[in-house]
């Protein structure tokens, strides 16, 4: 229909389409309504040109009347137009009158919730520093009672240590006991160094014992040295197994009841050494319960008994524990020597000192203690050749620690007696 429309307005005086005034209006009147119909048409818009085809089904119109029919159409497009930017202008207005409704709303609400988040966290601020002023009082009235029970206690601690002190003191009066001094420990305790080393010395006729050649070999180039430091070794640990481990372990069958006795009625310590004893904290009630038990023991050793003395089967006890230390040290050395009954004997009567030593030690009111464990050491090299990288102690001689003074006081105070030091030898060797 465009089409047959441009053609008639092409061949028709253009001033007769709408009574123009000149041609140039006439033109410029096709010109609006040639776009309006090509924008209508480029929309797609099929209610536009209702009327328009209405009479095209009807009947054929001239090109004049579709001008008529286009301009009347875009009369009614054109008053709904203004109808919808009137509408559009009316909402817009109620949107920005709803905004700033809306903006005002918020603000007062953030103005409120400013004001009762400040009103909130003044309350916090006030109740967590009366809490702290609170817990603050609470501490100082706290530590300020567990000061002064603390210097009750400490007030009462002291007056009953000076009561003990005082009647320790009155005890130890009364008691004709003499101690020992550390002169007299040094010069037992070197006695029987002595007579260990001279055992030391024993030649190897033959070797039965785990310490084959072989292995004598492997470790050293200057066996008769290193047999000297086994035998050395061998001795003191049986000593030091069945004698020296537990104050009463000499007593044999006797002491093993009197041991328990003494854990039962004063708890059981660190263990001595590895030894399978632990003996009681040193207290000064443990020490005179010791030392009050042992010394019957040592006046049966000194003075003899009779059958009937209570004091007998401590020394039956002595004598089962002596038997059994002089067998094993028999078994040591007759791996390596033959020794006959003068030898016996003797290896007998050097079991006896060990044995009579430590029970003297053992009526003492201080602790004493024949120590196996971190002895000074020396280093000594196989002299072999390739890295040493294997090594083996041996224990030269033992250290005596004492535990407390003279009198059994102190206790809490361990020192090696003057004189009594220990030593140990490690021999590294490649293996």
């Amino acid at each position: 229909m465009l089409e047959e429309f441009w053609r008639w307005a092409r061949n028709k005086p253009k001033h007769k389409l709408k009574k123009a005034k000149s041609d140039k209006e006439a033109q410029e009147y096709l010109n609006q309504i040639a776009g309006i119909v090509s924008n209508i048409l480029e929309l797609g818009h099929d209610d536009g040109f209702g009327s328009l085809r209405v009479g095209e089904r009807s009947m054929r119109t001239t090109p004049a009347e579709g001008v008529y029919l286009l301009g009347k159409e875009y009369k009614r497009l054109y008053a709904d137009n203004r109808n919808l930017d009137n509408r559009l202008r009316s909402l817009e207005q109620e949107h920005m009158r709803t905004k700033r409704l809306l903006d005002e709303a918020d603000e007062r609400h953030s103005t409120a919730l400013a004001i009762e988040q400040s009103s909130h966290e003044s309350k916090l601020n006030e109740t967590t520093e009366n809490y702290d002023n609170i817990i603050h009082s609470q501490k100082l009235q706290y530590e300020n009672t567990i000061a002064q029970l603390r210097r009750n206690h400490q007030q009462k601690v002291d007056r009953l240590t000076k009561d003990v002190q005082s009647r320790n003191k009155a005890l130890v009066a009364r008691d004709t006991f003499v101690p020992i001094s550390d002169a007299d420990i040094k010069s037992e305790t070197s006695q029987l160094v002595v007579a260990v080393e001279e055992w030391a010395r024993t030649k190897w006729e033959f070797n039965h014992s785990p310490w084959t050649d072989e292995v004598q070999r492997k470790i050293t180039k200057i066996p008769r040295r290193l047999q000297k430091q086994i035998l050395m070794d061998s001795i003191w640990t049986i000593f030091h197994e069945y004698i020296f481990c537990s104050p009463f372990r000499v007593l044999g069958k006797e002491g093993d009841r009197l041991e328990k006795q003494w854990n039962d009625v004063f708890g059981r310590g660190k263990n001595f050494e590895g030894s399978g004893y632990a003996w009681p904290e040193p207290k000064f009630d443990a020490e005179q319960w010791r030392y009050n038990t042992l010394r019957p023991c040592e006046e049966a050793l000194r003075i003899g008994t009779s059958e009937h003395d209570h004091r007998t089967k401590l020394r039956r006890g002595f004598d089962e524990s002596l038997d059994l230390v002089q067998q094993k040290l028999l078994e040591t050395f007759q791996m390596v020597a033959n020794l006959d009954e003068r030898r016996k004997q003797s290896l007998y009567e050097l079991a006896e000192r060990a044995a009579k030593m430590w029970v003297l030690f053992g009526t003492q009111r201080c602790r004493l203690l024949v120590a196996m464990h971190n002895l000074p050491t020396s280093l000594e090299s196989s002299e072999s050749h390739g890295d040493e990288d294997q090594s083996i102690d041996f224990v030269l001689r033992p250290e005596v620690r004492r535990i407390g003074d003279v009198d059994g006081e102190a206790l809490d105070k361990e020192l090696i007696v003057s004189g009594c030091e220990g030593e140990a030898i490690r021999v590294m060797y490649s293996s």
